[in-house]
């Protein structure tokens, strides 16, 4: 008699135990099998005797599932340039409008099938603004560990590092487990640093064991040290945040606290002629030097 056992889809029973070492259940608390004995029949078909019910226990290894990164709902956002005076926030058409130089991201969600049994590689960037990590639990996330090390083939005393930067940069990359990750990016902030573009926070998860010496993103196998199986390869997900960044944070506040008549309209006015007098000064500047050249 042959008989067939199918999981239940993300059940598993090993490893038990997550990237850091703490217990998923109680040891001997989830053991999944099956008990079963031998009935004889009699001519009637009728159970004339049996043997004792025997168990089958069953390990149910892990394997690697890709991890789930959704970005906050709000995909569009606005922040002032460098240097903001502060303005309330405001909310319209589904567009968040802060008024600071200081954009905080929450209400990221990081969904982890595999129970965080294997840490991730991270990746996060900005095209023009600087990103820091939740101060809060910046210690979770490892910029500089063995694990961050990437040794080519036959070699011994020079391996390249994965990771970089240290929680406030304008690309970082990490490790972390998927738990850690989830309070690392939420709270985490977006700083502008250049006024009038339109930047883009990018957030890469690289999950599984690289295939490629760590040229697909993901970390070497010498990173992990749970029982999972990683035969899947390197699952990426990815989440991307537009940022507007507005104009020079202190014309922005002067012009609204003009609107609220908390600023002379002579000063205003100077202000603006002022700077289309250097504007005008520069563009000449410009053409005398290619005139000249």
């Amino acid at each position: 008699v042959t008989v067939h056992y199918v999981s239940d889809a993300g059940f598993f029973t090993q490893p038990n135990r997550t990237w850091n070492g703490t217990a998923l259940f109680p040891e001997g608390e989830v053991e999944e099998g099956f008990y079963f004995r031998v009935v004889a029949c009699d001519d009637d078909n009728d159970a004339a005797s049996a043997s004792i019910s025997i168990q089958q226990r069953i390990i149910v290894q892990n394997v690697n599932d890709a991890i789930i990164l959704l970005a906050p709902s709000a995909s569009l956002l606005s922040v002032l340039g460098l240097g903001a005076l502060g303005v309330a926030t405001n909310v319209s058409g589904g567009e968040v409008f802060q008024g600071y130089d200081v954009l905080t991201l929450k209400g990221w969600q990081v969904v982890d099938p595999d129970l965080d049994v294997d840490p991730v590689l991270v990746r996060i960037s900005a095209v023009y603004g600087i990103v820091r990590l939740n101060p809060q639990y910046l210690s979770f996330a490892d910029f500089a560990s063995v694990r961050c090390q990437m040794f080519e083939e036959g070699a011994e005393a020079t391996p390249s590092s994965l990771c970089q930067g240290s929680g406030e940069d304008r690309t970082m990359v990490f490790v972390a487990s998927p738990a850690h990750l989830k309070l690392l990016l939420e709270g985490m902030e977006y700083r502008s640093a250049t006024p009038n573009v339109v930047d883009t926070v990018r957030v890469a998860v690289f999950d599984g064991e690289t295939v490629d010496a760590g040229q697909d993103g993901c970390l070497p196998a010498r990173a992990f040290n749970s029982t999972s199986l990683r035969f899947s390869g390197c699952w990426i997900a990815t989440a991307n945040i537009t940022v507007h960044v507005g104009p020079s944070a202190l014309l922005l506040s002067l012009y609204l606290s003009d609107v609220n008549h908390k600023v002379p309209s002579s000063l205003w006015f100077a202000l603006w002629a002022w700077l289309l007098f250097m504007t005008s000064a520069g563009v000449t500047a410009w053409w005398h030097s290619r005139q000249q050249s």
